[in-house]
């Protein structure tokens, strides 16, 4: 399991950071992911976004350029507002379920433009079921919502074997992000302790 942690810098309010990170005691490679961006009065828009593992790579959202760099060289791509990047994605998809969630009964899918490593493609995500989670910060019960990427997009909602899961009870915060890449390349997100301000 990894954590989820969500920072907002103290000189700047709308300035936030979610960092990815491996959980002290677990035997996992070290990796680490932050995503840097401002809060905006349509949702979150990356500036940044850093994944250090055995390899770094980071991706520029340059709004003034109007482009989107990758650092391992791919060809830029088009900067478009609310653009995500792969930890972004997931609480762009929370914030938009918090602010209309009668607007995404099950079944409804959500397309995000969001940048991997080397493009920009649409992420869809569908609304799927409730479950009870267990998980280091309690039993929740929690919203799920599967991701299928561009090219299975079309094969149905059990493609992918990525997931988003979502707390309504708790303003629709993502409490577990599942991340599969390939067989090899897999991240299990999981809320580690329940924010202060949620317990009241």
């Amino acid at each position: 399991a990894l954590g989820i942690v969500l920072r907002r810098c103290r000189q700047h309010p709308r300035h936030l950071e979610k960092h990815a990170h491996p959980v002290l005691g677990q035997r996992l490679p070290r990796r680490r992911q932050v995503s840097t961006g401002q809060l905006t009065a349509q949702g979150l828009q990356p500036e940044v976004f850093m994944d250090r593992a055995r390899k770094e790579y980071s991706v520029s959202f340059d709004a003034a350029s109007g482009q989107i760099t990758f650092s391992r060289g791919s060809p830029a791509a088009p900067w478009q507002a609310l653009t995500q990047d792969r930890v972004s994605v997931f609480f762009q998809v929370a914030g938009m379920l918090a602010a209309a969630p009668q607007d995404y009964p099950q079944g409804t899918r959500i397309a995000v433009q969001a940048a991997s490593n080397k493009s920009v493609k649409p992420w869809v995500f569908v609304v799927d079921r409730q479950e009870n989670l267990q998980l280091p910060a309690g039993g929740i019960k929690a919203l799920k919502l599967l991701h299928l990427d561009a090219d299975n997009a079309q094969a149905g909602a059990h493609a992918s074997h990525s997931a988003l899961w979502v707390a309504p009870q708790w303003g629709y915060l993502p409490v577990r992000i599942r991340m599969q890449e390939s067989a090899n390349d897999s991240l299990d997100l999981q809320l580690q302790t329940v924010p202060e301000e949620l317990r009241k």
